[in-house]
């Protein structure tokens, strides 16, 4: 194991996910990498007052997704340097969370994928099937499920 990378979505399960991953990475000397993705919600994307925002302040839909996953992800990589003991790096994107998971997964050297059991969307994941599932089924590399 050469790198961590660990999912947040600011949820609980997410900061003990985060937490433990910095821990982790610390013991046996990996790099760690904390991710955060967010996509457009329904309600959103039909909301006329969201469109507006958007051309007031100039945006596209992906770069206001990208700054939400950011909000998320810089508050998560101030905590986890104070365990990990050093500069964290962080990825930011608009998508879903399992694809681009995956698709970084491929990009590390040896990764080992850290996620919690329950995001921010429960009722999603019952449906739909969680985050920490479907990555477990489909990751190309180990999976930690943080409870």
């Amino acid at each position: 194991m050469r790198s961590v990378l660990a999912a947040t979505d600011g949820s609980d399960s997410a900061e003990r996910a985060v937490d433990f991953a910095a821990g982790l990475a610390k013991n046996c000397g990996a790099k760690l990498v904390l991710i955060s993705t967010a996509t457009l919600d329904s309600r959103f994307a039909l909301d006329a007052g969201f469109k507006v925002m958007l051309q007031t302040e100039q945006i596209s839909v992906g770069e206001f997704l990208e700054n939400e996953a950011k909000s998320v992800v810089s508050p998560a990589a101030s905590r986890a340097e104070k365990i990990y003991g050093a500069k964290v790096a962080t990825i930011a994107r608009a998508g879903e969370a399992v694809d681009t998971l995956i698709a970084l997964a491929a990009e590390y050297d040896e990764p080992v994928i850290v996620v919690g059991r329950r995001g921010r969307s429960q009722l999603a994941g019952l449906l739909l099937g969680s985050v920490s599932q479907k990555l477990v089924t489909h990751a190309p590399c180990p999976v930690v499920v943080v409870p």
